[in-house]
């Protein structure tokens, strides 16, 4: 299926690369509120999923991946759209219209 990008990497002339494919939103990370482990996890389920935390780390550093820093912007706040537009419009620009991967952009997330 094919769609318009609705205007966020082309100003809205829909002349961009988003004409190739549609650009869908997926889940990719597990995030868990530091106040939420606080509050709805016994001090034993809290180690336990930090020492997972700890292990995950390792394996990165042993894949030679740096360590994962991101940043969360919660669903309620007034720039979760923006920032998922900003994330479109970067993916988007990856491919050209003929669906062909674009050099010039990187950014690849690991």
């Amino acid at each position: 299926m094919t769609t318009k990008c609705g205007g966020t990497c082309c100003g809205g002339d829909h002349k961009c690369t988003c004409e190739v494919s549609e650009f869908k939103r997926e889940p990719r990370y597990v995030v868990f509120k530091l106040k939420d482990i606080k509050k709805y996890l016994h001090p034993m389920d809290q180690q336990i999923l930090m020492e997972l935390g700890n292990r995950i780390a390792k394996g990165r550093r042993e894949d030679v991946k740096p360590p994962l820093n991101a940043v969360v912007v919660e669903q309620d706040w007034p720039e979760f759209e923006m920032v998922w537009a900003a994330i479109e419009a970067r993916m988007c620009a990856k491919f050209d219209r003929g669906g062909q991967r674009n050099e010039n952009n990187e950014g690849d997330p690991l």
